[in-house]
C-alpha cells in the first residue's frame, strides 16, 4: 500500500496502485551498420580495409559470440578475407577460400568485436579482372540472435603492367646524350 504524506504532515489513507511492467522480447537481435561503398582495391596490391566504420549495436547484450563475414556477389578465386584480433579478447578466425567467408569467434564485448571487423581486409590476386565485391557482416549475441546482413562494396581494379611510352624514352635518352658531352 501506498502513503502519501503533503507538506503540512497530513497523511492520505492507504491505497494501492497497480504496476504493470512491460519487457522487450526475449531476445532483440543485435544490428550491424556499414558505410555501404567501401574502398576502391587494385589487385595485388597490399590487402585494404573493408570498411573503418562498422558499428554494432545491441539493445540487450554487452557481449557478443559470432560473426560471418563473406564475399557475397563477384567471389574470385585469390579473393582472401583477414582481421586482426584485438588485444586480450579470445576472438578467433577462420577463412574458408572456396565460400569467401571468414568466421569470427569467441565471446568478447561489442566494442572488440566492432574493432575485429573494422580491422577486416581484403586482398585479390594480380590478375582479376575490374569488378565489385559484395561483402556482407553479421554478429550473433550470446543470447543467439544473429543480425541482418549489413554490407560494404569493394571496387577491384586490374593489376595493369607499367607501359613504357616512346616520349619518356626520348627524354631519358637526351639526358643521358647531355650527361656525357
Amino acid at each position: 500500500s501506498i502513503i502519501v504524506t503533503d507538506a503540512q504532515g497530513s497523511s492520505s489513507l492507504p491505497g494501492s496502485v497497480a504496476v504493470t511492467v512491460l519487457a522487450a522480447p526475449v531476445n532483440l537481435a543485435p544490428l550491424v551498420t556499414t558505410s555501404l561503398l567501401g574502398p576502391v582495391y587494385t589487385a595485388g596490391n597490399d590487402p585494404e580495409v573493408v570498411d573503418a566504420l562498422v558499428g554494432i549495436i545491441d539493445l540487450d547484450s554487452n557481449m557478443l559470440q559470432g560473426a560471418t563475414i563473406q564475399i557475397k556477389v563477384g567471389l574470385t578465386d585469390g579473393d582472401v578475407l583477414a582481421f586482426i584480433s584485438p588485444s586480450d579478447s579470445s576472438i578467433s578466425g577462420t577463412y574458408v577460400e572456396a565460400t569467401g567467408t571468414l568466421t569470427l569467434s569467441g565471446t568478447a564485448s561489442i566494442a572488440q568485436y566492432r574493432q575485429a571487423l573494422r580491422s577486416v581486409t581484403f586482398a585479390a590476386e594480380g590478375g582479376v579482372p575490374n569488378a565489385t565485391r559484395t561483402i556482407s557482416f553479421t554478429v550473433t549475441d550470446t543470447q543467439g540472435g544473429t543480425s541482418a546482413e549489413a554490407t560494404a562494396a569493394v571496387s577491384v581494379q586490374e593489376n595493369s603492367a607499367p607501359i613504357l611510352t616512346p616520349s619518356s624514352l626520348v627524354g631519358t635518352y637526351s639526358n643521358l646524350l647531355l650527361g656525357l658531352q
